[in-house]
């Protein structure tokens, strides 16, 4: 899962990550009412190009000078009745539309520092190489109806209706989830196996072509 060149969801700076979920209670009870940071920070430098760590539909696109700046929502493919909702905030621009369909391989925006953004030296985390430009990512999960029912609605301006799931717990609906770095290690490994056999039936194709020479 890639949401940008050379990402790596370890800390930085040996990775992207600059705070996790569940991080910093102190601040996010006092600004937003939240038990503590309600997804996962990683930087890059201003203007790095974005993709979705999952594929779906962009069902919110906003600008809030107060919550999350420049950011959009994504719903994955219903499995079950339940959807995968996606926000990726703060960015210095979006590029894509309310309604579209976006794949993995498909940049949506690119990195900024819009919204409720620390710039300066902070107490509550140790790296902010980038001056504050950074790209939140956060997920819940919906559960999707026909009709507006229940306690915990949510209608996008797709028209999708749903209720978001464990609304209470804290964090507005919002939950922890890991990215499997492994996956490009495997693709990586793949990669240098196929290059490797390329080599061997090129140099077999070499010594058969010196052959007939001699």
């Amino acid at each position: 899962m890639t949401l940008f060149k050379d990402f790596s969801p370890t800390y930085y700076p040996k990775g992207s990550m600059t705070q996790d979920f569940g991080e910093n209670p102190e601040l996010y009870q006092k600004a937003f009412g939240m038990k503590a940071h309600n997804g996962k920070d990683f930087v890059a430098p201003w203007g790095t190009p974005l993709f979705p760590f999952k594929a779906g539909k962009v069902v919110e696109v906003k600008n809030s000078e107060t919550g999350y700046g420049k950011y959009i929502r994504i719903l994955t493919d219903e499995v079950n009745g339940v959807c995968e909702e996606w926000t990726y905030g703060h960015m210095s621009k979006i590029i894509v539309v309310l309604g579209q369909r976006i794949e993995t391989n498909e940049c949506f925006g690119e990195t900024g520092n819009t919204g409720f953004v620390v710039s300066g030296p902070t107490p509550f985390w140790k790296y902010n190489p980038y001056a504050g430009t950074h790209v939140h990512v956060g997920k819940r999960l919906v559960k999707m109806f026909k009709k507006e029912h229940k306690t915990w609605t949510i209608s996008y301006g797709t028209g999708e209706k749903g209720t978001i799931l464990d609304y209470g717990n804290g964090f507005k609906g919002s939950i922890d989830y890991t990215l499997d770095e492994g996956e490009d290690i495997r693709q990586k490994q793949l990669t240098v196996i196929s290059l490797a056999n390329q080599v061997i039936v090129l140099y077999r194709q070499l010594i058969n072509i010196l052959s007939l020479k001699e």
